[in-house]
């Protein structure tokens, strides 16, 4: 019983922060490329000019920047969850010493 619960709560924990991270990661991963050509503008803002076709630069999607919050939310509650069972695992073995 102990190792499952300690099991279960080192599984959520890797399962919360691969949640976190993927929602950081995703973040940082927003197209910024020109719809006409394909060239990297990370360093361009909209309304000017690409460098690579003239091409004028529209607005930068926002896709992964609305589903950000949702994957963070559900990270840290595994983790939050992931505390729960620390905590069982921690009184169960309290209770087996005794």
């Amino acid at each position: 019983m102990i190792l499952l619960a300690l099991l279960t709560a080192i599984i959520l924990t890797f399962a919360g922060f691969a949640l976190i991270v993927s929602s950081v990661k995703a973040h940082w991963q927003i197209s910024r490329r020109c719809s006409h050509c394909g060239y990297d503008l990370h360093t361009h803002r909209p309304g000017e000019k690409c460098p690579e076709c003239g091409h004028v630069i529209g607005k930068f999607p926002d896709g992964y920047i609305e589903r950000r919050p949702q994957r963070l939310i559900i990270g840290l509650v595994i983790l939050a969850v992931a505390l729960v069972a620390y905590g069982a695992t921690a009184v169960l073995m309290l209770r087996t010493v005794r």
